[in-house]
């Protein structure tokens, strides 16, 4: 399997804040040793690696050392151990259009298999004109897009309700047809806006982070045929696997995907397959998932 939404930090004190920031209670430390072990334990290959640094307190000032420190530190991780493929954050806040790209294009030249992003984080919807020079760059150096969506985030709603918005997307989709997108949790609250988004929009897929159970709501198998329903309607062939580590366990979520009753073809697409698909036509391609160097975990 291949976990398509994990977060990792250089240091137990930054993944726990990152959790504490995000409104949660850190019951993981977001390190890569435990990442890595959770990796093992669940027989998960690759992972891909989100890399999008909260600002906290910081002023726009001390943000933008943050996002390039976070950037540095998880392509150097990835350069170790090519079972990450790391994703770089960039925030239009924090960075000048310029500063965009070009953190954009040396993330690429230091190995980056896409871009994150974090709408309710920048109180910014998609098809706001301070996030086209990260559209352009990602369609230019073919980089998907992986970007929260739903009703999440710690940040209050904009005036078009939560920042998160899938529909808030097809404007960009409509200038920017070739970006590939994954929009993360499925949508959370707001799974048709997702479904119409997807079908509107062949590079549209999306991934079951934080919809298998987290720190705010305890997993159910009664939920389990509810979610199988909505995997369906959006598509199994565009859907990824994904945790959201620290957020959830890894192990437990592997667990609870196997469980679901899903066709073998659905679980391959799901759990490997569109992942594969995803990442192999990104720059880096799938070049060197075996035989990893395991100092990285440390």
């Amino acid at each position: 399997m291949i976990d398509g939404h994990v977060h990792a930090f250089p240091d137990a004190a930054w993944g726990r804040s990152w959790q504490s920031e995000a409104g949660f209670e850190p019951h993981r430390d977001g390190t890569l040793r435990d990442l890595v072990a959770r990796m093992e334990s669940a027989s998960i290959e690759a992972a891909v690696l989100l890399l999008f640094a909260r600002p906290g307190r910081r002023g726009r000032g001390e943000a933008a050392p943050a996002i390039r420190a976070l950037n540095r530190w998880g392509l150097d991780a990835a350069g170790r151990d090519p079972r990450l493929l790391p994703f770089i954050g960039v925030d239009p806040n924090a960075l000048s259009p310029d500063e965009v790209v070009a953190e954009i294009r040396a993330g690429a030249g230091a190995g980056a298999r896409g871009v994150k992003l974090v709408p309710p984080q920048m109180r910014l919807y998609a098809d706001d004109p301070l996030l086209e020079p990260v559209f352009a760059t990602c369609v230019e150096l073919a980089l998907p897009v992986l970007s929260q969506s739903g009703v999440g985030g710690t940040a209050p709603p904009g005036p078009r309700g939560p920042y998160g918005r899938p529909s808030a997307w097809d404007r960009v989709l409509r200038r920017f047809p070739e970006l590939r997108l994954v929009l993360a949790h499925l949508g959370r609250g707001l799974e048709h806006e997702l479904v119409e988004l997807v079908r509107a929009h062949e590079n549209v897929m999306t991934d079951t982070s934080l919809r298998l159970g987290g720190p705010h709501e305890p997993w159910r198998h009664a939920a389990a045929a509810g979610l199988v329903d909505l995997l369906r309607r959006v598509g199994a062939e565009r859907v990824l696997f994904g945790t959201n580590y620290p957020l959830t366990d890894p192990v437990e979520y592997v667990e609870r995907f196997r469980a679901l009753p899903l066709t073998d073809r659905e679980r391959e697409l799901i759990g490997r397959g569109n992942a594969v698909r995803l990442v192999a036509s990104s720059a880096g391609g799938l070049a060197g998932l075996s035989g990893p160097d395991r100092s990285a975990g440390s």
